[in-house]
């Protein structure tokens, strides 16, 4: 469930507020006709519409209706209406700017467990898919990676008995060739499907992204490509397998560079809060379609030429394992934003992230 409201009941919303104001004032010139007899006012009723207000819009919402509410409170009182306990009033006004924020916080904080729940649903569902084709892939690499292995020892006996100049010797190579192509899509194969088990230990996410971006410096500029960085997280130190941090960020900087085969720009940004770390990566590229967002993490599905299509199966399921999300935005042919989020490592004596 979400409370992105459409167009439609946003419209609805507006119009609900609005009578509610004029309601309210409404009845407060009702009682200033009256206010002898009865001394009435309704002006706490304007809590209504600040409410809703700030349950629909956040604390934004809250506090434009809380600001027109106080104006035509004060536009009461200079018509000479009477406001019977003005002091009251003023606390009344007060309330109203403290429910605003309240109100609109809570629903903040709503939103965020919602989405961060849908997306524990969501690697739930991911991992239970790649565990139980993870066990057919295995048993199939097992059974290729034997005889693939007999071949390539009997292409180097080949090789060492054939004379250089043969021309049989360009064969023999290129047989070798095709033989380690295939054993490095069988390790892609049983890392996807049996990752090594991982020592984690407190990991700087900015020192790993600097390391990651200097092997990588010559690779962007070959395919022209302007880095752009902006390490804003005050906390980024996380339990993490090192080795396993980098090859989650190198293989999101390769499809960045890849989706812009004439050149672009690559942001990389962090951000963080009480809890966590997200980094963001951010090209200009080509962008997905819908569908291929959709399909993005499947196993062996690939809009490439070439490739197995298990690179970002493979760091979604590195992320699970430390207890991270990853998340797509994308546009076609205005780029890609890959975002991922993982749960900061606290010095519980000093208060503070730190490596170790």
């Amino acid at each position: 469930m979400t409370f992105r409201m459409s167009l439609f009941k946003r419209t609805y919303t507006y119009l609900f507020i609005t009578i509610t104001l004029g309601i309210v004032t409404a009845l407060n010139c009702f009682a200033n006709d009256i206010w002898t007899i009865s001394g009435l006012c309704f002006n706490r009723f304007y809590v209504v519409p600040v409410i809703l207000a700030a349950i629909v819009f956040r604390i934004r919402g809250g506090i434009i209706v809380s600001v027109i509410a106080t104006l035509l409170i004060l536009l009461q009182a200079m018509l000479g209406w009477h406001i019977p306990h003005f002091s009251n009033t003023i606390i009344e006004i007060v309330l109203f700017y403290m429910v605003s924020l309240l109100v609109g916080h809570m629903m903040n904080q709503f939103e965020r467990n919602q989405l961060k729940n849908h997306q524990m649903e969501q690697t739930l569902e991911r991992s239970e898919r790649l565990s139980s084709l993870g066990t057919l892939v295995a048993g199939i690499a097992h059974e290729i990676r034997n005889p693939l292995a007999i071949i390539q020892i009997t292409t180097e006996t080949l090789e060492e008995k054939i004379d250089p100049a043969d021309e049989l010797k360009q064969y023999t190579s290129v047989l070798k060739e095709e033989i380690n192509r295939l054993n490095k899509v069988l390790h892609e194969f049983l890392d996807f499907t049996q990752p090594k088990d991982l020592s984690f230990s407190s990991t700087s996410v900015h020192q790993t992204l600097e390391k990651v971006l200097r092997l990588s410096n010559k690779y962007l500029k070959e395919h022209h490509i302007y880095l752009h960085t902006n390490f804003q997280a005050k906390y980024e130190v996380i339990s993490s397998a090192p080795d396993r941090l980098k090859q989650i960020f190198l293989n999101l900087i390769i499809n960045a560079v890849e989706a812009m085969p004439t050149g672009g720009d690559l942001y990389i940004t962090t951000e963080s809060n009480a809890d966590d770390i997200s980094i963001h990566i951010k090209d200009t590229g080509i962008g997905m379609s819908p569908d291929t967002m959709k399909r993005a993490f499947e196993p062996f599905y690939t809009t490439k030429e070439t490739g197995t299509g298990l690179g970002l199966s493979i760091v979604s399921q590195i992320i699970s394992l430390h207890q991270g999300h990853i998340h797509i935005q994308s546009e076609r042919n205005k780029g890609t934003m890959i975002s991922l989020r993982f749960p900061l490592l606290y010095d519980k004596k000093e208060g503070a992230s730190h490596a170790a």
